[in-house]
């Protein structure tokens, strides 16, 4: 009888704890919608067309960035949970992005050369992070032509987390995202450059 006890009030506990934290996901998605939506009517005001937008979550919509390509106004809009308005990039600035995470150990160094020999830079990216079980932190880069701000970070992951879980899954998805879209912006800027070099 007290072990039925015992094992229904650990159940009631984790139905309970459950139930919370739907509830906190819930909330945090609603607050998420709700400044996305301000967000979007400020643009739109302000004339800004969003030709394209990648989000990252980190699930629990406590953390989140949204990245926004302006294909008509040449401009990047970035934000996110911890900021009320957006850093404009524009693209005549960009010249670069990459991404950075922990030191890749040396006997697993072949995932990333053989990454990078068939996918590029994006599949040593990728390879380089499967090598690993674990990350400490994930950032993408964007280099910019301005000496006084040459970088611009974005850090998704900022905590020890599983290179299986979502939340490494979509930081992932984002990035390469982000960086299919930085390198067409920087080839688009250097097509520009050599048909109109002065």
């Amino acid at each position: 009888m007290k072990e039925f006890l015992c094992v229904t009030i650990s159940l009631i506990i984790f139905v309970g704890i459950m139930i919370f934290l739907v509830y906190i996901q819930k909330e945090n998605y609603n607050s998420f919608e709700n400044k996305k939506n301000s967000q979007n009517d400020t643009l739109k005001k302000a004339g800004i067309i969003i030709s394209n937008e990648y989000v990252w979550s980190n699930g629990s919509f406590e953390r989140y960035y949204r990245f926004i390509i302006d294909d008509v106004h040449k401009i990047i809009y970035i934000t996110n949970n911890s900021k009320k308005d957006f850093d404009e990039i524009p693209f005549s600035k960009i010249i670069g992005f990459e991404v950075l995470s922990d030191v890749i150990p040396a006997d697993r160094l072949e995932r990333v050369i053989m990454g990078g020999a068939l996918y590029g830079p994006m599949g040593a990216m990728i390879g380089a992070h499967t090598a690993k079980d674990k990350v400490d932190y994930y950032t993408g880069v964007i280099y910019l032509n301005d000496p006084s701000k040459p970088r611009y970070n974005i850090h998704l992951i900022n905590k020890k987390t599983s290179t299986s879980s979502g939340d490494f899954q979509r930081a992932t998805s984002f990035m390469q995202n982000v960086g299919a879209s930085i390198n067409a912006i920087v080839s688009m800027n250097s097509s520009y450059n050599r048909n109109y070099p002065f």
